[in-house]
């Protein structure tokens, strides 16, 4: 109610019902390549899904909808409030409708902490992640973290499996295995009179603040309350310890044992709605059928029960492997005029697939309010990036504005970047704070050899916005395909590649300067591509990355530590290398100030980097290290042995030819949720992915 108030103050304009071909959906009778907006008709489908729902009923979607006999609840995403919120309820009070009692928004479901991703290989479907568990146990899940709020449930395997394994097996399906089992083996599954009033009305009392917490749409606490009582049962079953009490008291164990089996069936109606499936099973040991919650203040008393089974186990760890997909990469050729190289210029290009591009995204404009308060500090007079262009466009006659510049400018005119799309906004914000000229470009309406030339005059060139071609000056220079210019200069991009909500896949590209090296192109590229699937989608790869071959790394293993005579926060190592033995200098005792606990430790150390005196010791190559600015963390792989290759998927060989640490530097390393990454690639060995102590996010050195 509050959003809508505040949404109607603030002022409402009119709502575009219209989009433009191509566009999935329906087409506006009368116009030419006009559909209708998804969000406007997509709504419907609610009330076709009733009707199909009432065929074998004896009521319709018209009696549901069209009076105000039922009550009517949406359960939607947090991302698509403003049209359920707003425009739907609106649209149905229009035409007669019931309007929906209550919206309930929930937030979004991340996998180990991150937004789900295809290429972390944590995007999966409900049918895909049934492969892993039974779907009543992500149900269980689910509903204990789910509340009436739009807080965000965090799918963390290793916390589903405690949950699952802890309280759902080891609490409630134990409590109903060990009561059903003791009876039937001692009492041949008869039960007889309840014995502890006072326990039975407690029960009964918090068996109702269950149903009022699924009333009330509190899904999380009524798990806690049913996980309440089912600790209740078992303590109860412990405290009266029946293997005991049934040498000199069989009567009043039979009656405790009652007691307990009456627990059970409260239960099984409790969790139903959450585990159907789980509570027929428990149904069935009870004998009963079609349990309701009528059936909560009703004794299960004098009654032959069912036959008692185990009907849940213990869960083994839960490890996602991204299904593996067939995909024929397309082959980007890709080629620059001398003349232009010549001056300095170098390019850098990514792919990105199976992107799907939104018009906005509210964690984005966070970030891109955030990029926009630093950027107005950003001086561009004597900047030497900006600078550099300039004089390019110099030597090439033309009097433009670098895009990079001119987005910094927009800022601190208009106070923030442009908003077009998730992948557009993406790059743009990168683009500006590294100053690099960057291009997004429609993969799939470029043609042929991708290359930047210098102009003749008569290349296509249609630019951004217009209908109609534009005449290209000569000897001036393009970024082109072989029908066609996709960008004039650096500056302006044509129309025919645009990247819209439509684009599947893209062609990124950076393109620097004189005073842009390889390595700060790359990352800028990196950078760009991360941010784009982070909020478009898809996968990206680099199609001319540095040479990741030159960089060695193995495991090696910690055989002798010392410290450093004349360096306070240096150890010297003597490291197994599997064929040799080595020493090494590293600034790790800030860190790890007991030796310890690196002693016999397998670590990650680049083998081929140039022999330097450190201080009087010889250091033999380096040691890596994850930073997150407050833990330093080695490298640490446990199930490799010493001289294991550490590699990344698609480089199967390595140099042995000595680099520098210059060289070394030019590299981008990297840790992401506690694993390590090379250039945007996860470093491995045959045995394990390289995982990380102490740091889950941050650079590796």
């Amino acid at each position: 109610r509050n959003q809508i108030l505040t949404w109607v103050n603030e002022g409402l304009e009119d709502w575009c019902i219209s989009r433009d071909g191509p566009y999935f959906g329906f087409k506006i009778p009368g116009e030419e390549n006009k559909y209708f907006y998804v969000w406007l008709d997509a709504p419907i489908g609610y009330i076709a899904s009733t009707a199909n729902y009432c065929k074998d009923k004896d009521f319709t979607a018209d009696d549901i909808w069209q009076t105000e006999d039922h009550e009517i609840i949406h359960f939607i995403g947090k991302d698509i409030i403003y049209f359920h919120l707003l425009f739907w309820p609106a649209v149905l009070h229009g035409a007669g409708f019931h309007v929906p009692d209550n919206v309930v928004v929930h937030g979004f479901l991340n996998v180990n902490g991150e937004k789900m991703s295809k290429s972390r290989g944590t995007f999966l479907t409900a049918d895909e992640f049934s492969d892993y568990l039974d779907p009543e146990l992500l149900r269980f899940y689910y509903a204990a973290n789910l509340s009436h709020t739009m807080t965000d449930i965090d799918l963390d395997l290793k916390n589903l499996e405690n949950r699952i394994n802890n309280e759902l097996v080891s609490n409630l399906a134990n409590l109903v295995y060990r009561v059903m089992s003791f009876t039937e083996k001692n009492f041949k599954g008869k039960t007889s009179k309840i014995d502890n009033e006072a326990l039975w009305q407690d029960v009964h009392e918090k068996s109702l603040k269950v149903y009022e917490a699924y009333e009330h749409l509190e899904y999380r606490d009524a798990i806690n309350r049913i996980l309440e009582i089912s600790s209740i049962g078992n303590k109860y079953f412990q405290d009266n310890a029946p293997w005991e009490l049934k040498k000199s008291d069989p009567e009043k164990t039979q009656r405790v044992l009652t007691d307990c089996v009456n627990i059970v069936k409260n239960i099984a109606i409790m969790i139903k709605p959450v585990m159907p499936l789980f509570a027929e099973k428990i149904e069935k040991q009870l004998n009963l059928t079609d349990l309701k919650w009528a059936d909560l203040d009703k004794r299960v008393e004098e009654h032959q029960l069912g036959k008692a089974e185990i009907i849940l186990r213990k869960i083994e760890p839960i490890e996602i492997k991204a299904p593996e997909k067939e995909q024929v990469e397309r082959e980007i050729k890709f080629e620059i005029d001398p003349k232009i190289a010549k001056l300095g210029i170098d390019v850098k290009l990514a792919v990105i697939e199976g992107v799907e591009i939104k018009k906005s995204s509210s964690e984005l404009d966070k970030l891109k309010k955030e990029a926009a308060e630093a950027l107005k500090a950003v001086e561009l007079e004597g900047n030497p990036i900006v600078e550099a262009y300039n004089e390019v466009y110099k030597k090439f006659k033309v009097d433009v504005e670098n895009s990079a510049a001119y987005l910094v400018k927009m800022v601190k005119e208009n106070g923030g970047l442009p908003t077009i799309n998730t992948a557009v906004d993406c790059y743009n914000l990168v683009s500006a704070k590294k100053l690099i000229s960057a291009g997004l470009h429609d993969l799939d309406n470029i043609k042929g050899t991708v290359k930047l030339a210098v102009t003749r005059g008569n290349e296509l060139y249609i630019p951004l916005g217009e209908t109609e071609p534009e005449k290209i000056q000569p000897g001036k220079f393009a970024m082109m395909d072989d029908e066609k210019v996709l960008c004039w200069l650096d500056v302006k991009q044509g129309q025919h590649t645009k990247t819209g909500l439509d684009s599947k896949n893209l062609l990124l590209y950076v393109q620097g300067n004189k005073e842009t090296n390889g390595l700060y192109l790359e990352n800028a590229l990196v950078e760009m591509c991360e941010l784009i699937t982070k909020y478009s989608g898809g996968t990206y790869r680099l199609l001319n990355p540095t040479d990741i071959s030159a960089l060695n790394l193995k495991v090696a293993n910690v055989k002798e530590i010392r410290d450093h005579p004349g360096a306070d926060k240096l150890y010297v190592l003597k490291i197994d290398l599997g064929t040799e033995v080595r020493q090494l200098c590293a600034g790790l005792k800030p860190y790890y100030p007991d030796p310890n606990d690196l002693l016999g430790k397998n670590l990650v150390v680049v083998t081929n980097l140039a022999p330097a005196n450190l201080r009087g010791e010889l250091s033999e190559g380096m040691l890596l290290a994850g930073d997150d600015s407050v833990n330093v963390g080695v490298l640490n792989p446990q199930k490799s042995k010493p001289g294991d290759q550490v590699f990344v998927d698609g480089v199967t060989e390595y140099k042995t030819d000595k680099i520098t640490f210059d060289d070394f530097m030019k590299y981008t390393l990297e840790a992401r949720d506690g694993k390590a990454y090379l250039q945007g690639k996860q470093l491995k060995t045959s045995s394990e992915e390289i995982r990380l102590e102490k740091v889950k996010n941050g650079r590796i050195r």
